[in-house]
């Protein structure tokens, strides 16, 4: 029997409101499987519903209609504080903007993703931090800000909060 896929979206479709009378719909009754260790790119113009696609899965935002399913978590069935809780233990987020806390350092940023999720102690949670920042090549800039951080400087940090809890899918938002 094959695994169930990692991510898997059925019939998902997602309007948003305008200023005019009717909706925007951004996607129609989307399919998607992806299995694990599976790569997809999206590519498409801007406005064609690449991020909100993203945002579905990462369990953002909730979908009109359809399933979204991430590692057998029906994320539409879903509270808020259950979805936040699989998004933090099993999604990775890099967005277009880096979403980091402004008042906290990198490595901040980074302890504070794990903690979250709740699977490392203390001293666990800051070598797993300092190893992160190393891996991108950013250990020299572990006690800076974002606003001192140039900006591919906070995008390493972004994807090292993204990948600190090791998760199962990594959603990147044009992350060059």
């Amino acid at each position: 029997m094959a695994d169930a896929p990692v991510v898997r979206l059925e019939g998902v479709s997602k309007a948003y409101p305008s200023d005019g009378s009717a909706a925007v719909e951004v996607l129609r009754e989307v399919d998607l499987e992806l299995a694990v260790g599976e790569k997809a790119s999206l590519v498409g113009p801007s406005g064609s519903g690449k991020s909100t696609l993203l945002s579905l899965i990462a369990g953002l935002v909730r979908p009109d209609t359809g399933r979204v399913v991430v590692q057998g978590a029906a994320l539409d069935e879903l509270g808020d504080r259950d979805r936040a809780q699989v998004r933090a233990e099993q999604v990775g987020i890099a967005l277009q903007s880096d979403n980091l806390i402004p008042f906290l350092s990198a490595r901040e940023n980074i302890v504070q993703a794990i903690r979250f999720a709740g699977r490392l102690n203390r001293g666990d949670t800051r070598r797993r931090a300092d190893a992160l920042l190393d891996r991108f090549g950013i250990a020299h800039r572990a006690d800076h800000r974002p606003r001192h951080l140039s900006g591919g400087e906070a995008q390493r940090v972004a994807l090292a909060v993204a990948l600190a809890n090791e998760p199962s899918v990594l959603l990147a938002d044009e992350v060059v």
